[in-house]
């Protein structure tokens, strides 16, 4: 993270920053954090194709078992990830589902496209209908 120069405090670029970061982590306290501090919901990552928090989202997260047929683990990486409530937080927040990368993909299409968890692909795909 950057930031921003001159008295030390957090400039919008960080908060936007920390925001999209929390959004891949599906970390729900960062990314409540981040917006409450002036990170926007509609900011694209240039360094990332253009992709919004909710976009990052949607991509995010540890793959669940069921994803990819292997053998239930006992990981914590999975149970940990919060993609779901960051993505209802971010929708209610003014996050856009129709919002386009650089590739011209919304979320629903990122997250089919680019490997999203199950869960996430069949919860986008009920908020877009």
């Amino acid at each position: 993270y950057e930031k921003a120069s001159g008295d030390g405090d957090h400039g919008e670029q960080f908060w936007n920053i920390k925001l999209y970061d929390a959004a891949i982590r599906g970390d729900i306290i960062d990314l409540i954090d981040a917006l409450v501090h002036g990170g926007a919901v509609d900011w694209k990552n240039k360094d990332d194709g253009g992709k919004t928090a909710l976009h990052a989202c949607a991509i995010g997260g540890p793959a669940l078992e069921s994803d990819v047929e292997v053998a239930p683990t006992d990981s914590s990486d999975s149970n940990d990830w919060s993609g779901l409530e960051c993505a209802e937080y971010l929708i209610q927040n003014g996050a856009k589902l129709d919002a386009q990368d650089d590739d011209h993909q919304n979320v629903l299409d990122c997250a089919v496209c680019r490997g999203g968890r199950i869960d996430m692909v069949e919860y986008l795909h009920s908020r877009m209908s």
